[in-house]
């Protein structure tokens, strides 16, 4: 019978497992193994079963012996990590090699190295630890400015022949390439598109407020649509490739000023914005556009308490006990294939261990799974939000986009983890105390900004 001797480091988080497998315990299995292959594998200039055994045993005999002891010694360390309870770090290393040939077999001593985290106690969750829980307060130029949005948003009608560009205006306008206080001969022209001013930065719509019809103004097209990048301008505005080159200075002519007539504040209007409510004042309709806003920040709210719950837990937890040497060994070794590893690198995977580790532990604490229709509802929920929502999640429009994405195991990685993360965070929100904090737009704006800028971290 195969035997282990454990030589463990408690200091380093280390087991040094010692695995005997005597010659008697393998080679009735590659005798076995090699009688299988004389009756099922086709030899070239035998018959199906008449190859002589000392041939199979010349042709397939050393490699069919590594498999069976591979797998007695890869056995032998699956028993030893099952019946002591390990939380395994990576995979066993081999410390030591063994060589034996099929025709002079002998008894096996291999060692390997296994890493593991051992059982600590989770520090950083409980009633006495409060963090801040932000609420918007929507100030009355944001809700005039958004009561405005809507309205234009929602116009059926324009108005004619308007004097000069203002900020909600679209307009329809030629673009011709430009350097050098010149239009560029044989450049790049595009006759007709359209521009809408609430898409370009401040800067560049301060450049066309109070135009007119027929006025040119030099910009460049890289600021002329906040969604495009210099490489999507060249090809909406010019129809270039990423590598073609041109001037991203441009004259764009005003041909055309659209402005929508805004909306009356009426009772079809305010149904509109809410079809699932009843609102039958002015002072009504600013009330739900004040809580629409603020609820439009949930999304950043949440995500603000995650990552505070997140660093609780990391700083917590930062001595928690992991086998260092033989992470970055194991790295070494088996990613970077020998070569050193930087210190920022192995900071970075330690803190993704560390994090792991903690999300085991809670995930087998709150007893969360994930479902295959979990995985399913988050992929279909990302397709139809990036489709805007205009089609339902559930439309068989959407089927075999899902079934690709649920038969790539690397995206099925992706969106199960983004449903674990949820559902975990939904349990550690109750596990602290939440701190109401009333703050206008614009703070929020930096302590989000604040909170994630080093997010690497």
């Amino acid at each position: 019978m195969p035997s282990t001797n454990p030589k463990i480091n408690s200091e380093k988080f280390t087991t040094i497992l010692e695995i005997s497998i005597p010659q008697a315990e393998y080679m009735p299995r590659v005798d076995k193994k090699l009688k299988e292959y004389k009756n099922k594998v086709q030899i070239k200039g035998f018959r199906t079963g008449e190859a002589p055994m000392s041939f199979l045993k010349s042709k397939f005999g050393n490699s069919i012996l590594t498999e069976e002891i591979q797998e007695l010694v890869n056995t032998e360390i699956q028993n030893y990590i099952t019946n002591e309870k390990l939380n395994v770090l990576g995979s066993p290393m081999p410390v030591t090699t063994y060589d034996v040939n099929i025709s002079k077999p002998a008894d096996v001593e291999v060692a390997v190295e296994i890493g593991y985290i051992p059982e600590f106690e989770l520090k950083g969750l409980n009633q006495s630890i409060s963090l801040p829980f932000y609420q918007i307060e929507v100030d009355a130029e944001t809700l005039q400015k958004e009561i405005l949005s809507q309205r234009n948003k929602l116009s059926t009608d324009f108005v004619e022949n308007p004097d000069m560009i203002e900020s909600l205006d679209t307009l329809k306008v030629s673009i011709t390439e430009y350097k050098d206080g010149a239009v560029v001969l044989d450049g790049q022209y595009k006759d007709e598109t359209y521009l809408a001013l609430a898409k370009m930065p401040k800067e560049t719509q301060a450049l066309f407020l109070g135009k007119c019809q027929s006025d040119e103004i030099v910009t460049q097209i890289d600021v002329l649509d906040t969604a495009l990048d210099l490489n999507q301008a060249k090809k909406m505005l010019y129809g270039l490739q990423p590598n073609d080159s041109c001037s991203l200075q441009a004259i764009v002519k005003v041909l055309e000023i659209k402005r929508p007539r805004l909306r009356e504040l009426d009772q079809d209007f305010y149904k509109q914005v809410f079809p699932n409510d009843v609102v039958e004042s002015y002072e009504a309709f600013e009330e739900k556009m004040k809580q629409a806003i603020s609820e439009g920040f949930n999304g950043p709210i949440y995500n603000i308490l995650n990552r505070n719950i997140y660093l609780g837990l990391m700083n917590a937890n930062e001595n928690m006990p992991i086998p260092v040497d033989f992470l970055k060994k194991f790295v070494q070794e088996t990613q970077l294939k020998g070569e050193k590893i930087e210190d920022q690198q192995f900071e970075l995977l330690l803190k993704q261990v560390k994090w792991s580790t903690i999300t085991q532990i809670l995930t087998d604490k709150y007893q969360i799974s994930v479902s295959k229709e979990d995985v399913e509802y988050q992929m279909r929920m990302a397709i139809a939000r990036y489709y805007g929502f205009q089609i339902s999640p559930f439309h068989n429009l959407f089927d075999d986009q899902v079934k690709k994405m649920m038969g790539d195991q690397e995206n099925y990685r992706k969106f199960h983890d983004e449903v674990l993360e949820a559902k975990l965070f939904s349990h550690l929100e109750n596990e602290i105390q939440k701190i109401n904090q009333t703050v206008d737009i614009e703070k929020f704006k930096l302590i989000y900004d604040e909170t994630f800028k080093d997010q690497e971290n």
